[in-house]
Parts: structure tokens; C-alpha cells; sequence
């Protein structure tokens, strides 16, 4: 599995005449599958957010191989844990401090109509 840049060209309706646009959006290239939130008009763009996606791209690799008999979308959300511990990583590590209770402080109640 690898993930691409693919570009689109199509003809838009602009100010009173048909004119060619390219969008650049990301591409799984085995399957074909469009892995970008949205298109853009600048391949840069795309290019930051296939950056963002090579976590996710390991994680699928990993899911794939190792949970061949979960359907794509538990593949989707193992991938996603492989792809925050490797930005956790990448990140240095980071601990994230527990919030604080303030004293005479409680904390606030579920609404009636909450329910867990």
C-alpha cells in the first residue's frame, strides 16, 4: 500500500466561459481509493497532507497484515492507533498533565438525559 498524488482535470463554468482546472488530491495507489479530506488547488497542498498521512499508510500495512479478518473500517481504526503512536514518536514523547481538581470544586454532574 502507498499513497499518491493524483491530479484531476476537469472544465468549470467560470465568469461566462468554460475554462480547465486541475485538482490535486491523495490517492491510495493500489486500490485507488481517495484518501484526501478534500481536493486542492495547489499540488503543495496535497503534498502537506500525504506528509501528514505517512502514520496512517504504516498503520494500514500493519492492520492489514495483521488483522486480515477485521473489515476495512477496524483496519481503519487500528491504522489510526499505529499512526498517533508514531506522531507521539515523532513528537519526542510528549506526557500530558492530568487536569487538576480545585478544591470545594465538584465536578460537574451528567445532565438527567446523559446517558453512558
Amino acid at each position: 500500500m502507498s499513497f499518491i498524488i493524483a491530479a484531476e482535470t476537469t472544465k468549470v463554468f467560470k465568469s461566462g466561459s468554460f475554462v480547465e482546472e486541475t485538482v490535486f488530491f491523495v490517492q491510495d495507489d493500489q486500490s485507488g481509493a481517495i484518501v484526501s479530506k478534500k481536493v486542492y488547488a495547489a499540488e503543495a497542498e496535497a503534498q502537506a497532507e500525504l506528509d501528514g498521512l505517512k502514520g496512517l499508510e504504516v498503520g494500514m500495512v500493519f492492520a492489514q497484515a495483521a488483522f486480515p479478518d477485521l473489515g476495512a473500517k477496524g483496519q481503519v481504526a487500528k491504522a489510526n492507533v499505529v499512526a498517533e503512536y508514531l506522531a507521539w514518536e515523532a513528537a519526542g514523547r510528549p506526557v500530558k498533565e492530568a487536569k487538576q481538581v480545585v478544591e470545594g470544586v465538584e465536578p460537574e454532574a451528567p445532565a438527567a438525559d446523559e446517558v453512558f
